[in-house]
């Protein structure tokens, strides 16, 4: 059977201010508004601090052993993050499928999507015959209205159906000329309904995250860091008292443009950089590298080649990338 997750968030439970993301006065929020999003038995998993808040709901699904959402809030960050945990059991050799659904109650809601190199409004910027059934996505999809939205970051789920469940299946697919109405999102975990060549079920235990970020305008640079922060967070370790500072030199002025690649030349002499402006208009860089005036930029293709001549301050378009050699002196 199909298994459909819905979560009824409104846009009105979630637009709230940033005192109620503190983990201090979180939990009873968590309490109370989960018994009414997921029913279930509600748990705690650890008593309320003041760093980091959190409720566990355990409830039953079809194909599931069993199914369980953890829901955190912590200080100072400004979104709600989910982990949903399901213990499978196999289905086959009928039809399965997970769909995870959010559903978004804003009003005139306008949906783009984080996609490799570019940001998508799936119902303007499609070519004729695209699949209108399913869609990729990076880090990121948005769906805003005017004067409030939501991003919802899917570090590990790449697949999306807008407005209802249209996954294709085989042989009894209704593909879709333009994507369907509606504002619930659906990540697609699974499914198995075309014939393939390797395993067609999965059983045992699995977890999928998610995260939850209320704004009042859509801003897309802000998305894409939004995305890259839950994607790649930062990871704590012990070192000794004599490790130094070790942080990359390279700088420059603008935050709408990101670092998307970096690593050492093979004769050590410098780094191949691709810098990425995320914005949707032009962004002027001016790099700099700490310790160092006199170092050299050189213009090169994705693998170092068909170098040129770079100045240190150049233009980006809208969402594109630039890459370049850095020599250190």
């Amino acid at each position: 059977g199909v298994l459909s997750l819905l979560v009824g968030v409104a846009v009105t439970l979630i637009l709230v201010s940033a005192p109620v993301y503190a983990a201090a006065h979180a939990w009873g929020w968590l309490l109370r508004w989960q018994k009414v999003l997921c029913p279930g038995s509600v748990q705690r998993c650890a008593p309320p601090g003041p760093l980091v808040a959190s409720v566990r709901v355990v409830a039953s699904a079809p194909g599931c052993k069993s199914l369980a959402r953890n829901i955190e809030v912590v200080a100072d960050e400004n979104r709600i993050n989910f982990t949903d945990s399901l213990d499978m059991v196999s289905a086959y050799p009928h039809e399965e499928a997970v769909h995870i659904g959010f559903n978004l109650n804003i009003p005139g809601e306008t949906i783009r999507m984080d996609t490799p190199w570019a940001v998508v409004n799936p119902r303007k910027d499609l070519i004729p015959n695209s699949n209108n059934n399913v869609f990729p996505v990076c880090r990121w999809v948005d769906e805003s209205g005017k004067g409030m939205g939501v991003t919802l970051a899917t570090p590990d789920v790449p697949m999306l159906e807008i407005g209802r469940i249209t996954a294709p299946r085989m042989n009894t697919t209704h593909w879709l000329a333009r994507p369907a109405r509606g504002g619930t999102l659906y990540s697609q975990v699974y499914n198995n309904y075309w014939q393939t060549n390797y395993k067609a079920w999965e059983k045992g235990l699995m977890s999928f995250r998610y995260s939850l970020r209320a704004h009042r305008t859509y801003r897309q640079v802000a998305a894409e860091h939004f995305g890259i922060d839950v994607g790649q967070p930062l990871i704590a370790l012990p070192v000794r008292k004599s490790f130094h500072n070790i942080s990359f030199p390279l700088r420059w002025n603008d935050q709408r443009v990101i670092l998307a690649g970096c690593h050492p030349l093979a004769d050590e002499s410098g780094y191949l950089v691709r810098l990425f402006n995320v914005s949707r208009k032009p962004e002027t860089v001016s790099l700099s590298w700490t310790g160092s005036k006199t170092f050299s930029v050189v213009k090169c293709g994705l693998f170092g080649r068909n170098q040129q001549p770079q100045p240190r301050q150049f233009k980006i378009a809208s969402l594109d990338f630039v890459n370049v050699i850095v020599h250190p002196r």
